[in-house]
């Protein structure tokens, strides 16, 4: 809705500013008129709020929105990734495709071949793997420029008062702190995941085409939401822009 519209229904001679300021008001039939089409402009603004919410969110993996609150891991928050670092891979995937950048801090040992294939953008992607004595520095000047911060144990060396004072500097921001393997505290969100079953290895021989996951998520104050998830290799010869995709194992 655009900003010309607001005002030409707020003003005008007879219309509802001059009213405010005192004068005669609009007559009955432009009183209707301003009703039906403030209501008009209320149903709008309802249909576009779900869409506002989206916003505030970074991309997950397909299978993970239905589980996280407004599709995606809100903005201004920090969340505990356990288990499995493959969530956590298709985050950076998604977050990079979309045009985001994203900062991983004390992860010497994390490989990025995983999420280089479920798509991405490795150029969007900073490493810090020994980020020294004072990590809590360096993630408030990530917070300032990143979409997403991930921390690893290599750089939670960070005391309770620092860690809130991060967690205050975060909000309102539209980066999200991802934590991972770790407690953090203040985290809104916690995500774990565990695999379930592979497919395509059977005694000791093929090649492993597909695994299974159950990702749960729970956000402060709320129940948790178990979810299924698939990551197969796309087929050979298919034209993809990725090689490993997420998908419901019904799909």
């Amino acid at each position: 809705m655009g900003a010309g519209r607001l005002e030409a229904a707020g003003t005008g001679a007879g219309g509802p500013a001059s009213s405010a300021l005192g004068g005669r008001g609009p007559a009955p039939a432009a009183r209707m008129h301003s009703a039906s089409s403030s209501a008009h402009r209320l149903a709008l603004l309802r249909e576009q709020v779900p869409g506002m919410v989206e916003q505030g969110t970074l991309p997950v993996p397909a299978p993970l929105r239905e589980a996280m609150p407004g599709g995606g891991l809100a903005h201004g928050t920090a969340c505990l990734f356990s288990g499995t670092p493959l969530v956590l891979m298709g985050v950076l995937a998604e977050v990079t495709r979309a045009g985001g950048h994203a900062a991983l801090l004390g992860l010497p040992e994390l490989g990025l071949l995983a999420a280089a294939e479920m798509g991405a953008d490795l150029r969007r992607i900073a490493l810090i793997p020994r980020p020294g004595r004072d990590p809590a520095q360096i993630i408030s000047v990530l917070l300032e420029g990143m979409d997403l911060v991930v921390l690893g144990p290599g750089s939670l060396d960070v005391a309770p008062a620092r860690a809130r004072a991060l967690n205050a500097r975060l909000r309102g921001k539209k980066t999200v702190l991802a934590v991972l393997g770790t407690e953090w505290p203040g985290a809104r969100t916690t995500v774990a995941a565990h695999v379930r079953r592979y497919a395509g290895v059977s005694r000791g021989k093929g090649r492993l085409r597909s695994l299974e996951l159950l990702i749960t998520v729970q956000r402060r104050g709320s129940p948790p939401r178990s979810v299924p998830a698939c990551l197969s290799v796309a087929a050979r010869g298919t034209a993809q822009d990725r090689l490993v995709r997420w998908s419901s194992p019904d799909e």
